[in-house]
């Protein structure tokens, strides 16, 4: 989700007393295809990494990509859902790495339309290519489906609790999450403004609820998010928390210090507790 929409919802309430916020679609979708460069490869196999290049299809039969990383020795495997701007060509070296930090191998996910993926996003499209990521995932025969770790940050944050409430997950990783597409579009709104504001979006991303989902969901959970967030606030995470029907022996928040808004990973501090998790949940 982008800082530059702060301006723009901004400006609307400075236009009235009373206002709407409309809140498109594109605001979460910015597609751009780019392929993986060659240094990147280069970079994962000085690192100690096996990539290799997964394809599988939407259900309309669009062409989808992602990238299959191997770590020596790891025995769980995330399935990596990035943020709005995420393709491999720019985030795929710092997330092959994070797989490398955490010990896991991982399936990195481009959303359609989104670098080497052909098609346009929607929201329903994307949800759907997500659970088709999993079945994809699940299916592979040097996988444990009982050990997939289900990574969402920012907007993969709307798609792992999805993909876990439907399909399951050892683990559910929500960074820089939000508590609900509309909470986030409100949570944006100067506090004095707050009773006169409208909130004005489609159906389907009126639907988005981390909250309902997370009520339903009694898997172990982890909620990781920056300090010092300004899109999603770490008050998101911690609502997130308390809502959660997981057992509170098997969830965790963790609040990165002096972190912002996707950086949070960049902690030696969040890394040592997500592996602690991880080593918890999945003995």
């Amino acid at each position: 989700m982008r800082l530059d929409l702060l301006p723009v919802l901004s400006l609307s309430l400075l236009a009235a007393g009373c206002a709407t916020i409309s809140v498109p679609e594109n605001q979460f979708f910015h597609p751009g295809h780019a392929a993986l460069p060659a240094n990147a490869r280069a970079m994962a196999a000085s690192a100690g990494l096996q990539i290799e290049d997964v394809w599988f299809r939407g259900a309309d039969s669009t062409r989808l990509h992602g990238l299959f990383v191997r770590t020596p020795g790891a025995r769980n495997t995330m399935l990596y859902f990035g943020g709005d701007n995420f393709r491999l060509a720019t985030g795929g070296a710092p997330a092959a790495l994070l797989l490398r930090s955490l010990g896991v191998n991982g399936l990195l996910v481009e959303y359609r339309g989104y670098g080497e993926s052909e098609g346009t996003p929607t929201l329903p499209l994307v949800k759907d290519d997500a659970l088709r990521a999993y079945d994809y995932l699940a299916a592979r025969p040097d996988v444990d489906r009982s050990r997939i770790v289900v990574h969402g940050l920012s907007l993969g944050s709307f798609m792992a609790p999805y993909v876990a409430e439907q399909r399951g997950a050892g683990v559910l990783v929500l960074e820089a999450s939000a508590t609900s597409a509309r909470g986030w579009a409100k949570d944006r709104t100067p506090w004095y403004r707050k009773p006169f504001v409208r909130v004005r979006m489609s159906p389907a991303m009126s639907a988005e609820d981390n909250v309902a989902r997370l009520r339903r969901y009694r898997g172990p959970l982890l909620l990781v998010v920056g300090a010092n967030d300004p899109v999603t606030r770490p008050e998101m995470s911690r609502r997130l928390y308390r809502a959660s029907a997981t057992p509170p022996a098997r969830k965790r928040l963790v609040v990165a210090a002096g972190k912002t808004h996707g950086d949070a990973m960049a902690s030696p501090e969040t890394i040592a507790a997500y592996r602690a998790f991880l080593a918890e949940m999945l003995p």
